[in-house]
């Protein structure tokens, strides 16, 4: 599959792919949405730009997004301090998306910007067991469900609070029958 770009050695080509990227989402055409994140996920060093483009690619196009998590380990831990700073809501997608909750857990902000970051983190202190730091967060989650401006939103937070109670529940009903 030809898409006619030359090789990944200046910003400018970096900017075309991740244009070219949001292009192929746009019209549909995840193959070579894939195609070219892959490309700039290979590259040693990549703008903030590119490995965002490359990461939307892939949490827009991909099922099961465990596969590339090698490489997109690999071009995180080539970004400068700063970059990586602006990309960590990214990667907590991205783990979140691949259903890898400790990684997800890591990437938790000390601040909640978002509720997007917010329920992937809840999420995945559900998943993991971890109610003490799920039970934190129940109180961010109360106000994010009324704050929240898109039903979709509401309902994963709604989720999020049915699944920690529901869990925290049956830890106290366990507890009580081994007594």
């Amino acid at each position: 599959m030809n898409t006619n770009l030359p090789s990944l050695n200046t910003a400018a080509v970096e900017g075309d792919y991740a244009l070219r990227m949001r292009q192929f989402q746009s019209t549909g055409d995840s193959k070579r949405a894939l195609l070219l994140a892959s490309r700039l996920l290979d590259q040693g060093q990549v703008s903030t730009k590119a490995f965002t483009a490359a990461l939307d690619a892939l949490l827009w196009a991909t099922e099961d997004p465990r596969p590339w998590v090698p490489k997109v380990e690999r071009a995180y831990h080539g970004l400068s301090s700063r970059q990586k700073k602006s990309a960590r809501s990214l990667m907590l997608y991205f783990y979140g998306h691949a259903g890898l909750h400790e990684q997800t857990a890591s990437f938790a902000p000390r601040r909640y910007r978002n509720l997007m970051d917010l329920a992937f983190v809840m999420s995945a202190h559900i998943q993991l067991g971890d109610l003490v730091q799920a039970r934190h967060l129940v109180p961010k989650c109360l106000l994010g469900i009324k704050r929240a401006e898109f039903a979709g939103m509401k309902l994963w937070l709604i989720e999020c609070l049915a699944d920690f109670y529901f869990n925290e529940c049956s830890q106290l009903a366990n507890n009580e029958t081994t007594q």
